[in-house]
């Protein structure tokens, strides 16, 4: 009698995944970075956040921050060097503060700018993020406008390299996320 036989058609427990849900496409045009932004955010990636800002050894570009002018002036410090691990940082605290129940949602809601070319896109969209987190004191909501300087790389995968962010009047802006998390 083989006994490895024997459970071959047993079944067993199932395995946790290892990674986060992900809905990555591959960023073939300037658009589909956005909707990577989205997913990112809806799933907690932090990997497919940070695929959509350039990657250095893909490139010859690199990444740069630069906040709303009104959070910058008051956090000077905290943006002096920022850079893509900052970055990364900032987008692992904020899903580190959701409750296991709740996800993050990030709508752009309106397209104000778009210029393109073969090579090169600006592109400033108005955008909503909310994440219903745990953190004392800080806003779950932030507005405010995404200009994104995007570019392909080497492998033809598009992602953005210069994100200028500009606050609502009244309202906090994503660079206030980054500066309430990245201190």
């Amino acid at each position: 009698m083989n006994i490895a036989c024997e459970s071959l058609f047993s079944t067993r427990e199932p395995e946790s995944p290892e990674d986060p849900r992900s809905q990555w496409i591959p960023p073939l045009s300037a658009d589909q970075v956005f909707i990577n932004l989205q997913s990112s955010i809806s799933d907690r990636n932090v990997e497919n956040y940070i695929r959509c800002l350039v990657d250095a050894s893909f490139s010859d570009r690199t990444y740069h921050f630069e906040p709303d002018p009104e959070v910058a002036a008051n956090y000077v410090e905290i943006f002096r060097s920022w850079d893509l691990s900052k970055e990364e940082a900032v987008i692992q605290q904020a899903f580190s503060r959701l409750p296991p129940d709740s996800a993050g949602f990030l709508l752009f809601t309106e397209d104000v700018r778009e210029t393109m070319a073969s090579d090169s896109a600006v592109i400033v969209k108005k955008y909503l993020l909310e994440l219903h987190h745990v953190q004392t004191g800080l806003s779950t909501v932030f507005e405010g406008y995404m200009e994104a300087w995007l570019a392909p790389d080497q492998r033809g995968e598009w992602s953005v390299y210069h994100w200028i962010d500009n606050g609502l009047t009244g309202q906090p802006s994503w660079s206030l996320l980054k500066a309430s998390l990245g201190g």
